[in-house]
């Protein structure tokens, strides 16, 4: 069983609801949902068994596949002119500078996103383009588009938004790879895709290579190779008393959506572009009881670990005896 790949695109956050459902995904868990996976959501299950019950809609694994798609995402927003500066022209340096608030404040301050490095947003040009372009910052006609991805990419469990001082404003801590400096069509104008002869300046950052070799996260045009998790069962399930056993398929498709963190995180860490494991699951009834590592041949500990984690979320469809199951894991980009 494979895995829903992740599709990564240029979303342009537009207004303040599409920022909102960003930030719907801060957690790396939903409130309202328990601790263990779920499956299936709407199933009705008597006291005492042990195993989820239907007040809770919402699947763990299901959040979290969709918190990863939202991880492996480049995110734009604009920043209007009367919102931020432009430095002096160097002339020596033939260097046109944005001067960089702490915070860029959109939608009207109801939304802050903070990069962590600090903005460094230069383009080298001539004097005459940057007459131009200052021309069209005085008119009110100029934006500036920035090109970010969101601070949890690489290090998942961290919250996606902040709350900010008093709950006056939701922070969202990113780490910026490109900028445009763009002229609208017509003053007001709202323009989610840009054509070529709307950009006036670009900046394409160093870090924006190093993420699109790590995570395949473009800011411009396709995304390349995406990271992908697929699980499969290694060994038949075996019970204590011979009685028949579920099914695993279900958890090991679980397994893929609540492993993608790790790989996603392990990434971040200098960890493998691919690697494998296998990992065993030992359940009584429909609870994992205990979970180990059987094989590792990422030759990078931490992700073991954190799927052995992982593995201790799984909730079996039906809740048997004391037995087991063994699955491998397998992470790459496609």
């Amino acid at each position: 069983m494979s895995a829903p790949r992740a599709v990564s695109a240029q979303e342009h956050l537009a207004d303040r609801a599409q920022a909102t459902a960003l930030c719907r995904y801060a957690s790396p868990a939903p409130e309202e949902a328990p601790t263990k996976a779920m499956r299936p959501a709407g199933e009705v299950v008597s006291a005492g068994s042990g195993r989820p019950s239907a007040q809770h809609p919402i699947e763990l694994a299901s959040w979290v596949e969709a918190r990863s798609a939202k991880l492996l995402q480049v995110y734009s927003v604009d920043i209007s002119a009367l919102a931020f500066r432009l430095a002096a022209y160097d002339p020596r340096r033939r260097l046109l500078s944005v001067v960089a608030p702490p915070v860029f404040e959109v939608f009207d301050g109801a939304f802050g996103v903070t990069f962590e490095p600090e903005a460094a947003i230069l383009y080298e040009v001539d004097e005459a383009v940057a007459e131009e372009v200052r021309a069209a910052w005085v008119s009110g006609a100029l934006s500036l588009r920035l090109y970010f991805v969101v601070a949890s990419v690489r290090a998942p469990e961290s919250p996606l938004c902040l709350p900010g001082a008093d709950g006056a404003q939701v922070r969202l801590p990113a780490q910026l790879l490109a900028t445009r400096l763009w002229r609208a069509p017509e003053a007001g104008a709202r323009v989610a895709t840009l054509d070529a002869a709307m950009v006036m300046l670009e900046q394409r950052l160093p870090v924006a290579t190093a993420l699109a070799s790590v995570y395949g996260l473009e800011p411009f045009g396709s995304p390349g190779a995406l990271p992908h998790v697929s699980v499969r069962q290694a060994a038949s399930p075996s019970s204590a008393d011979g009685a028949p056993l579920a099914d695993p398929t279900p958890l090991a498709h679980d397994l893929e959506r609540l492993a993608l963190p790790c790989y996603l995180h392990a990434l971040g860490q200098g960890g493998p572009q691919t690697a494998a494991l296998t990992v065993e699951a030992v359940f009584d009834g429909a609870s994992v009881t205990g979970s180990f590592v059987n094989v590792d041949a990422s030759g990078f500990p931490p992700l073991g670990a954190c799927i052995v984690e992982k593995v201790r979320q799984l909730v079996a469809p039906e809740a048997l005896g004391p037995w087991r199951v063994r699955f491998t894991a397998y992470f790459e980009r496609r």
